[in-house]
């Protein structure tokens, strides 16, 4: 992961620096009265004024990180991604169990007995194998419905990252859009300290009235209000990345403005292999059908094959002579279960029916999604269109009236309404962008684009 440290020297806290600075003066102050300790308070004051202005002087550093390894990290990061990831593990181990249940079974087995009185006894000492033959298919069940419940495990893990990555993602061009926000209002309090500027220049002179100078600051102060306010919005939006990134302090880098593609197609059949909860819902159903048919073997009859091997025997009377062995099948028939076996299919019978009114339900909650994501991604380009020339306009009127106003052609009021226009424009022309940006993320949502993108990390690759 490519990370690029940013470093602003700048006071983080004035309200330290007083303060350490008044405690050194009253160190200062009370080491003078006092001639025994005037020397160690002296020294402990400028150790202190020194460790105050490092305090206040730290670099404030945040990683800039771009998108793909801010995603990444988020993943690596996440509790509830590696919780579920080892959910995904133990599905991956309860298939192995499930394999090695239907193997033959070796064993060594021992015996030894004596009688006290007669003091006689005896030993044996044999091998001995035992399989259960599967003469209805119902070890391929088994094996297969350990194989979905992996599948239905990987796929919901592939769903949390999918829903965690549109937060994410949504979350990072959230606080870039914040910081073009906080951009804007700086470049527009110089513009306005600028006005400022003219108007008290053409006071001085006696071209416009004091009310124009009053006007001027008023309009600074109120740009400086919304810089603080747009200030407040960039520092959530940043505390927002850091907790989705593990506490790490990160950041989008400074890079220039510019509108989203969409780089991929819109297709509902796509969108349906993809999708991790309809891809759950496909693997539940079919797991049900599974575990239906399992249920109905229920009182099939169940054959066991042996095969004894005695090694060391002392006794003549053993029922398997040493050297020798024996085969063994036993044949179990169950002629009466108390319904157990008719219960149970039934009820499997209606868990398949409500796990195929899930899975259509789900493709219907799809079809909506990707149609109301689609329908914003529409908008939201149409809105970028008409506020771009918007604030061409409002940008050629300020420069019209402000050229007007400093050769005195034009009024102030004039001026401030251009100001409010072309400020209004340019800051709704950066709400359509991010717009643009978070409904290109519930596009990519709906096609389940993050858990192609990151398969590996969804889990979703073969084991």
């Amino acid at each position: 992961m490519s990370v690029r440290r940013t470093h602003s020297a700048q006071l983080r806290c004035p309200q330290v620096y007083h303060r350490f600075s008044r405690e050194c003066s009253s160190w200062w102050t009370h080491g003078a009265a006092c001639r025994e300790t005037s020397g160690l308070r002296g020294v402990l004051a400028v150790l202190l004024l020194i460790a105050g202005v490092l305090v206040v002087s730290l670099p404030a550093g945040a990683a800039e990180i771009a998108l793909p390894e801010y995603l990444r990290l988020v993943l690596e990061e996440n509790r509830e991604v590696r919780a579920s990831l080892a959910r995904v593990e133990s599905a991956r181990a309860s298939v192995a169990f499930t394999a090695a249940e239907q193997r033959m079974n070796v064993g060594l087995k021992g015996e030894t007995a004596r009688v006290f009185r007669e003091e006689e006894g005896q030993y044996a000492l044999s091998l001995a194998l035992s399989q259960r033959i599967d003469l209805w298919g119902k070890y391929d069940l088994q094996e297969r419905a350990a194989l979905l419940a992996l599948d239905a495990r990987r796929a919901t893990h592939a769903q949390l990252v999918n829903t965690l990555l549109t937060d994410a993602e949504s979350a990072y061009w959230t606080a870039f859009m914040a910081r073009k926000n906080l951009v804007l209002y700086e470049s527009l309090i110089h513009q306005r300290e600028e006005d400022l500027r003219v108007a008290e220049e053409r006071h001085r002179v006696g071209a416009a009235p004091r009310l124009d100078v009053i006007r001027a600051s008023v309009q600074l102060e109120k740009v400086r209000g919304e810089a603080t306010r747009a200030e407040a919005i960039h520092r959530d939006a940043l505390a927002s990345l850091a907790r989705l990134a593990g506490g790490m302090a990160v950041e989008p880098p400074k890079a220039k403005l510019e509108k989203p593609e969409l780089s991929f197609s819109l297709d509902l059949s796509r969108a349906e292999v993809q999708r991790p909860d309809l891809q759950v819902a496909r693997i539940t159903e079919e797991l049900a059908k599974v575990e239906r048919d399992l249920a109905k073997l229920g009182m099939k009859p169940t054959l066991d094959a042996s095969l004894q091997y005695t090694i060391l025997t002392d006794s003549s009377k053993a029922t398997v002579p040493q050297e020798d062995g024996m085969l063994s099948l036993v044949l179990g028939v169950t002629l009466y279960d108390g319904g157990a076996t008719k219960a149970d299919t039934a009820r499997k019978e209606h868990l398949v029916t409500a796990a195929g009114f899930d899975r259509e339900d789900r493709r219907d909650s799809l079809v909506k999604e990707l149609a109301s994501a689609t329908h914003r991604w529409e908008k939201a380009l149409a809105l970028e269109r008409t506020k771009a020339k918007e604030v061409e306009l409002a940008v050629e009127e300020l420069r019209i009236t402000r050229l007007r106003y400093e050769t005195g052609a034009g009024t102030q009021l004039d001026l401030l309404d251009s100001q409010v226009n072309e400020q209004s424009a340019a800051t709704e022309y950066l709400d359509a962008v991010k717009e643009m940006y978070l409904a290109l993320v519930d596009l990519r949502s709906a096609m389940g684009e993050y858990a192609v993108q990151y398969a590996h990390e969804a889990g979703s690759t073969a084991p």
